[in-house]
């Protein structure tokens, strides 16, 4: 039984927008709109026009030839054309936009030092992922939780989870690390553990029997710290990194307060109209 951890999945680009009628790209799309909309009128005066015509009997003004009638055909073509385009138009234009605009900077709790061979994975505002880029598969992550912990206990009771799962978990090592934080250095235990037992050949990802875990509390809540590798000797790099982790909650729920006051602005705005 392997840690799994939920990253967030990339994003495709949308296509980029080239114009594919010649002169059209050519013509503001209020210009367009305009003509268009004179277009429609036209049409529709006409078609209200044969109509009364025929109730009347009189077609003198309107003769009913084929040239009358290829007339009227021609300017639904061009209204409901005008329209397609129109749309297709707002579409890749927003598209565009939405594709040249920066992206927006995610404010998290957790912050990474750097340490040699590790790079940045998925990051939220409460949990930030670094992976190995040397060996295959290897990743830590650290994560903020609301309520309260023992780990002790809640080291044990991962451990007996692993065994009901088929797995046992031998401890390896256990390590005394530290975190820099916005109200100082705090000081929790890594324990390192090596799975073993039959792999589940209908599971999604290989078994990864490398395993680290631990716990810090804090005053509100707790910092959990995972760590999966292939193997447990593969376990000793993620030491490094796990120093490298900065913990610091005053930004991002100074961007939280910011983002209620402002919904909180935008709804009473939309209630006093």
């Amino acid at each position: 039984m392997g840690h799994k951890f939920d990253g967030m999945s990339p994003s495709g680009k949308a296509h980029g927008f080239g114009p594919c009628i010649r002169g059209f790209e050519s013509l503001h799309p209020s210009q367009v709109k305009k003509l268009l909309y004179r277009a429609f009128l036209f049409a529709s005066k006409s078609l209200w026009y044969y109509r009364i015509m025929k109730l009347t009997k009189n077609h003198r003004r309107f003769p009913l030839n084929r040239y009358g009638v290829g007339v009227l055909l021609l300017m639904i073509i061009v209204v409901a054309t005008g329209c397609i385009l129109i749309l297709n138009h707002k579409k890749t234009a927003d598209a565009a936009k939405s594709n040249s605009a920066p992206a927006k900077e995610v404010v998290s709790m957790f912050s990474f030092g750097g340490a040699s061979g590790w790079t940045k994975g998925p990051t939220n505002g409460t949990s930030m992922a670094l992976f190995h880029t040397g060996i295959d598969g290897c990743f830590v992550s650290a994560e903020y939780k609301t309520g309260t912990i023992d780990p002790a206990a809640a080291v044990q009771q991962w451990s007996s989870q692993a065994a009901s799962d088929g797995h046992a978990a031998t401890e390896v090592a256990a390590k005394d690390m530290t975190i820099k934080t916005n109200t100082g250095v705090k000081n929790y235990t890594l324990h390192e553990f090596n799975l073993a037992g039959d792999e589940d050949h209908n599971a999604a990802s290989p078994l990864m029997t490398g395993v680290d875990l631990g716990y810090l509390p804090l005053s509100k809540g707790y910092i959990k710290f995972t760590g999966d590798c292939n193997t447990a000797d593969e376990l000793p790099p993620t030491l490094d990194v796990f120093m490298s982790y900065k913990f610091d909650q005053s930004k991002y729920l100074a961007k939280r307060a910011q983002q209620d006051q402002t919904n909180w602005r935008t709804e009473r705005t939309y209630f006093s109209r």
